[in-house]
């Protein structure tokens, strides 16, 4: 009797565990909408290289359907209206942009009744390690600078002045106005309604700087120019001044708009008759780079020099350009194959932070969330993460068998390039797909 019982108790735990078993796999059939829904992806806090990511969660058992909600902020969550679908994925319709942030849950649905929200994910679009090529027009010879407003790109058609975009469509600009100036365009700088250009590719001076009326793109008006016997290079007008650098320093144009309305003041800031070829902004500060020497900041406010890197810094600065991103300045120069980045946080002592090594020159930079855009003067453009800003790390590239891109300019999620040699528009798709 006793060896009967030994062997039936092993059986009926068996059974019993067989049991238990299946009554959780029905309860989960039949209640599973009831509890939280398992997501699958993408991973909380991804970045992802997709226009339309794609939502993925568990079936729910006993579900006929789902809600999901999607917000740009989480405590937008309470108050949004849920997408109603009948699958356990959705892809998001409309295009999202580089830099774009995105909070979702998910929860099932039965017979009108809900179950519990999944946890609260989110995910950023980030640039693809390889970005796509898909247009390139022709501008002119010696096409340099270039600049993004709204729906419209403003590029250098070197010596047939300006040509004007609309990117209603960002990958196949259409050109709707030429701008035509004495000679070929180095930079274009917009604030509002106008746009300041600068002149350098010329055989003869004079050289001009330009006042343009963009209030309708596809009619700009010439309002004023001003000229010199020496060539211009990059320029930026803050606060009710516009600065213009030059071959001997710069030139600050006070309390102009639409017109010079008086001779400018010419600055040599330090004293050595370099080239100021490049600005940026830090608050209310002016960053500034001048060629063999390094970085400088000016307070616009008054026009008062407040800092500047070591006179000996760099004794082999040429075409040196500057970027501001955080309280970092980003340098680069066409003789010097790194980036140099200084600390400007005290603007009156910019501290060099840090060198990340190039593979050539280095150009000008465009940052676009946390990334940088470089181009080289190999005519590659190296993609960085900037999420440590002292210590940036390489994304990826756009070879220059892909496309040769002298300055490039970030808008949405397309990168536009020019091409100095051969006078040619480049459009670069950073999150290319379907």
């Amino acid at each position: 009797m006793k060896r009967t019982v030994l062997i039936l108790l092993p059986l009926i735990l068996i059974f019993s565990c067989k049991d238990i078993a299946l009554k959780e796999t029905i309860d989960e059939m039949v209640l599973g909408w009831t509890r939280e829904v398992s997501v699958v992806s993408p991973d909380d806090g991804e970045g992802i290289a997709d226009k339309t990511p794609l939502l993925d969660w568990e079936d729910a058992g006993g579900a006929t359907g789902y809600e999901v909600q999607i917000v740009r902020a989480e405590d937008q969550l309470e108050s949004t209206t849920s997408i109603e679908v009948t699958e356990s994925q959705y892809e998001i319709p409309d295009e999202l942009t580089l830099g774009s942030e995105r909070y979702w849950r998910v929860r099932a649905v039965a017979d009108g009744s809900t179950g519990d929200w999944s946890d609260i994910r989110t995910f950023k679009i980030v640039p693809s390690a390889s970005p796509e090529l898909v247009n390139t027009l022709d501008l002119g010879v010696h096409a340099w600078g270039l600049e993004v407003s709204g729906n419209y790109l403003y590029a250098s058609a070197g010596d047939n002045g300006i040509k004007v975009f609309n990117i209603t469509s960002p990958s196949a600009p259409e050109l709707i106005d030429t701008v035509s100036t004495a000679n070929g365009v180095w930079d274009i700088n917009i604030s509002g309604n106008y746009a300041y250009v600068s002149e350098s590719f010329a055989e003869t001076s004079p050289y001009y700087v330009y006042i343009l009326d963009i209030s309708d793109p596809s009619s700009v008006a010439v309002k004023d120019s001003y000229g010199i016997n020496n060539q211009w290079y990059g320029l930026f007008y803050g606060g009710t001044s516009l600065y213009a650098g030059c071959w001997n320093g710069y030139y600050r144009f006070d309390n102009i708009l639409s017109a010079f309305d008086s001779a400018p003041e010419m600055i040599d800031p330090a004293g050595l008759g370099k080239r100021v070829n490049s600005f940026d902004t830090y608050g209310s500060y002016l960053v500034y780079t001048v060629d063999d020497t390094g970085i400088r900041i000016l307070q616009m406010n008054g026009n008062v020099e407040v800092g500047s890197t070591a006179a000996d810094f760099q004794t082999d600065w040429d075409n040196s350009m500057v970027t501001v991103y955080d309280h970092y300045a980003y340098a680069t120069s066409m003789n010097v194959n790194s980036i140099e980045i200084f600390d400007i946080e005290d603007v009156t002592n910019p501290v060099s932070a840090a060198a990340y090594p190039l593979s050539a020159g280095g150009n000008n930079i465009s940052i676009a969330d946390r990334f940088a855009f470089v181009s080289l003067f190999n005519g590659s453009v190296l993609i960085l993460d900037l999420t440590d800003p002292e210590s940036p790390e390489e994304w990826g590239t756009i070879p220059a068998e892909e496309a040769v891109i002298s300055v490039n300019a970030v808008s949405g999620n397309y990168l536009y390039g020019t091409e100095y040699s051969t006078g040619k528009l480049h459009v670069v798709d950073l999150i290319p797909g379907d």
